[in-house]
């Protein structure tokens, strides 16, 4: 399985990647959107099991980076979007096509519980 962080606080980066190696998934990182999407072109015929991107970020933000993921049609079987603040209902309208394919997780969320959303795929 293969996992795409997309995080620019590298405290919380660094554990969602250790979370997600020790469930077995091969895992990309990237401190931004902008590098987000690099690393998605780069794996345009595989794409992703699962992709984690923070919704405030510099560059591209994590709703800018749904929408390009989106545009371009990149592969991805799970997408859960970060958020601190609850103004996600815009994001939520938006994607409501993509309800069973992403999800909105406060990162206030316990661990434990992150791990639940995370592999439900």
């Amino acid at each position: 399985m293969k996992a795409l962080i997309a995080e620019d606080n590298d405290l919380y980066r660094h554990i969602l990647e250790l979370v997600l190696i020790e469930s077995g998934y091969k895992v990309s990182v990237a401190i931004n959107g902008q590098d987000a999407l690099k690393l998605l072109q780069e794996d345009v015929e595989e794409g992703f099991d699962l992709i984690v991107t923070d919704y405030e970020m510099p560059l591209v933000s994590g709703l800018q980076l749904i929408r390009e993921i989106i545009k371009n049609n990149y592969k991805f079987k799970k997408l859960i979007l970060l958020s601190g603040s609850l103004e996600v209902e815009s994001f939520v309208k938006e994607f409501v096509n993509f309800k069973a394919k992403i999800l909105v997780v406060a990162k206030d969320t316990p661990i434990s519980h992150m791990k639940e959303k995370l592999f439900i795929i």
